[in-house]
């Protein structure tokens, strides 16, 4: 083996573990901001005319879980990217929402309205609500919980 080969396969050693070790950096850098990314949502769905009683949630991997407490179905489906945009751009607005703004956001009484019951989860934040048909109108979780319904529609058969 001559010296020349010997360099070029100390080249191509040293170049394999910087790679390497880019590669495992940028991964735990992307980790990180992954971690931090991540959300999921989960809407209970009660009452109404009908007495429903449903279950949704979502994660930042758009896997959608709709289970019907009332008939003991459940589905699990994949929201597209285009619905997966949408919602992950709703709870981001939600994430700058003030907890003490939550609070004030209750329920009023009312016979045979859906009650909507909202968890939202962050790597290190939640944000619960509980609201009816009567004061969701006037919420700031009004489109998240519209949108939450549209995929109940959509997906559950």
């Amino acid at each position: 083996m001559n010296i020349q080969n010997i360099f070029i396969k100390a080249q191509l050693v040293i170049f394999i573990v910087l790679a390497l070790a880019g590669c495992i950096a940028q991964g735990q850098a992307t980790d990180l901001k992954n971690k931090q990314a991540q959300w999921s949502v989960v809407l209970v769905i009660s009452g109404g005319f009908a007495g429903w009683m449903r279950n949704i949630s979502v994660d930042t991997s758009g896997a959608l879980i709709i289970n019907d407490l009332k008939r003991n179905k459940s589905i699990r489906k994949q929201l597209n990217n285009s619905e997966l945009a949408s919602l992950s751009n709703l709870v981001t607005k939600q994430k700058s929402i003030n907890q003490t703004d939550v609070a004030t956001e209750l329920s009023q009484k009312c016979k045979d309205c859906f009650h909507y019951k909202l968890s939202i989860r962050w790597h290190s934040r939640q944000q619960l609500v509980s609201l009816n048909d009567l004061n969701l109108s006037k919420s700031s979780y009004n489109k998240i919980i519209n949108f939450l319904k549209e995929m109940t529609i959509k997906y559950y058969r």
